[in-house]
């Protein structure tokens, strides 16, 4: 079974959503990227107060960055990130290319390249922000197999794009933003239990 690949896409309200959330995480859980539409400056600093405030290895990612348990890349401001497998591990690319449906960086082009890369091991998770961006990366996520997660109304900034995601019946679950480790949490024990009692 390939590792389990977390991606996070977010907009307006983006940075004290992730804040809230990756402050849950704990030891174990699986490597993450995340895309937000912020101003590349914002996106360095941004990067650097939350690698201060959690235990998880945090920083703008660069290119050929390996994402493993307990690290958070943050797609840097201005570009697209893709995740590609090399040897058995989940790298991230940059790409200056042109905007893809939506400015740079594309979360949906970063959740397309998750889905591509981990399969049904892929968690994709849409926070608030206006728009539509990430929803058609997300419904293929879900097509594939995996976990999907979109930010309820009731905590969102902005519910554009959770909205979005949900219209297109991509998310598999729609949660408060303070339940969204816990049920990542929960499907990873669960399907470790599964792989344990599976028989040979």
């Amino acid at each position: 079974m390939r590792e389990h690949l977390l991606v996070i896409g977010a907009s307006t309200g983006g940075p004290s959503c992730i804040t809230d959330i990756v402050r849950q995480f704990q030891p174990g859980f699986p490597g993450a990227v995340a895309a937000m539409h912020m101003h590349p400056a914002c996106v360095t600093s941004f990067a650097e107060q939350l690698n201060r405030s959690c235990t998880l290895d945090v920083r703008e990612a660069r290119a050929g960055d390996v994402v493993r348990s307990g690290r958070l890349l943050i797609a840097p401001g201005g570009r697209h990130a893709i995740i590609r497998r090399v040897d058995h591990q989940y790298v991230v690319l940059l790409d200056d290319g042109p905007p893809f449906r939506h400015p740079r960086p594309s979360i949906d082009k970063l959740f397309l390249s998750a889905e591509r890369a981990a399969g049904r091991s892929a968690i994709g998770v849409l926070l608030t922000g206006m728009g539509d961006d990430g929803a058609q990366g997300m419904l293929k996520i879900r097509q594939t197999g995996g976990l999907t997660i979109a930010e309820s109304q009731e905590t969102c900034t902005v519910f554009g794009m959770p909205r979005s995601a949900i219209a297109l019946e991509a998310a598999t679950d729609v949660l408060p933003r303070h339940q969204i480790a816990l049920r990542i949490s929960r499907a990873l024990a669960v399907e470790s239990a599964h792989s344990i009692t599976a028989p040979f």
